[in-house]
């Protein structure tokens, strides 16, 4: 589907009656979208005279075996955009989009710790497949009355000592930081050999 431009794209969502008067504050707006789709990280569809937001994206949980803690798991404490608005992480796992090239699931997985965590993981043993799974939700916080179908492929990464910070890390974009930290947890829901 071409798009065009923002006022293409936006005339587009409002005639599939999207609610964009909804997407205000921190949600996404249609500028967000536009980016996604020229950076081919999503496409639109039309199915059934719906108009569904189609993403491909690895989800990641990271985990570390502390010598006197025992099990943690990294999971998002909280997103704090720049206007001080502050969202609970929900103890939520890592996520990040496919890059548009076919890269491989191992790829994709170091290529999100990278871009999330701030390094490069280079032992792609580090990383174990668990399982994809189709998610189709209308009406999330980032695009407001436009459904979305996120074809998503679960993984696990154990972290090494190396790249280990006790602290957690952080992410900052343009407009919000996401903050990550440790949690005590069970361990692994798949053992590594």
């Amino acid at each position: 589907m071409d798009i065009g431009d923002e006022n293409s794209l936006d005339q587009l969502l409002r005639e599939q009656g999207v609610p964009l008067h909804l997407w205000t504050g921190n949600s996404k707006k249609v500028k967000h979208l536009l980016e996604e789709l020229r950076k081919k990280e999503t496409v639109l569809v039309v199915e059934n005279d719906q108009i569904i937001r189609d993403t491909n994206a690895v989800v990641l949980e990271i985990f570390f075996n502390h010598p006197t803690m025992g099990w943690l798991e990294l999971l998002i404490e909280k997103t704090v955009f720049h206007d001080g608005e502050e969202v609970p992480g929900k103890n939520a796992s890592l996520s990040e989009k496919f890059a548009p090239s076919k890269e491989s699931v191992n790829a994709a997985f170091a290529r999100a710790v990278h871009e999330e965590l701030g390094f490069y993981e280079q032992n792609p043993k580090s990383f174990t497949f668990l399982k994809t799974e189709i998610n189709e939700s209308k009406g999330n916080k980032g695009y407001i009355g436009l459904t979305s179908r996120r074809h998503l492929v679960f993984g696990q990464y154990i972290m090494s000592k190396k790249n280990f910070d006790p602290r957690g890390y952080s992410e900052t974009t343009d407009e919000k930081t996401i903050f990550f930290r440790w949690y005590p947890c069970s361990g692994p829901t798949k053992n590594p050999a």
